[in-house]
């Protein structure tokens, strides 16, 4: 935990302007590419959020937009190869609410299975909380929001097939990249078929990222 980071009061619900707060206040450079990243998800989060209620389905928009902003909390208070962990307990310790904190174990993961993850496979013995936690978890709507604009999102928002090839370029691959791809496919096809629409039609600037 960061020594100075101030703790989530138990009875007061965090929000997008609380979170974003607490983010710049761990990372004061406003260029630092992970409070860049994470801000950008939010965004784009809330913005499919916002079409998604609009169709009926019950959300809250401020929510996923504050999942969005938590989500790579823990690249911003230790090594991004352990930001998983990090993240979650740091929001742990720092009083959120479970549902708030899960997010962090879950958005690299479009499917419930530790093996469904682009690169850098979480270890069974060091991990042993991922594994223990996501074969028997149940993602909600706006997980599913935010583990999709992670995938959509570096520093603006793009298409899936380009956002995958950023971060394996960066990452590498491993045995299990293409199943995470195809995961990631389902689940993009998945929030299109509630919106009605392609997803991207959210996001004009997409044909700018092209």
């Amino acid at each position: 935990m960061q020594p100075n980071s101030p703790s989530q009061p138990q009875d007061v619900l965090p929000t997008s302007q609380s979170v974003l707060t607490l983010l710049k206040q761990l990372s004061p450079d406003p260029e630092f590419s992970s409070l860049r990243h994470t801000i950008c998800v939010g965004d784009a989060a809330a913005t499919i959020a916002t079409a998604l209620q609009a169709k009926g389905f019950d959300l809250d928009v401020d929510k996923v937009r504050t999942l969005g902003y938590l989500h790579d909390i823990g690249r911003l208070i230790g090594p991004g190869s352990d930001h998983i962990i990090n993240g979650y307990e740091f929001l742990k310790a720092q009083g959120f609410p479970e549902d708030y904190c899960n997010i962090c174990l879950v958005h690299s993961y479009p499917e419930n299975d530790p093996a469904c993850i682009l690169s850098t496979p979480p270890d069974p013995v060091r991990d042993k909380l991922i594994f223990d936690f996501l074969p028997q978890y149940t993602y909600s709507l706006s997980e599913k929001v935010v583990i999709l604009c992670d995938l959509m999102c570096k520093y603006s928002v793009m298409t899936i097939d380009k956002r995958i090839v950023d971060v394996l370029s960066r990452h590498g691959t491993w045995a299990g990249t293409q199943n995470c791809i195809l995961a990631v496919l389902r689940l993009k096809s998945e929030i299109d078929g509630l919106l009605g629409h392609n997803v991207y039609d959210l996001f004009p600037e997409i044909r700018e990222n092209l």
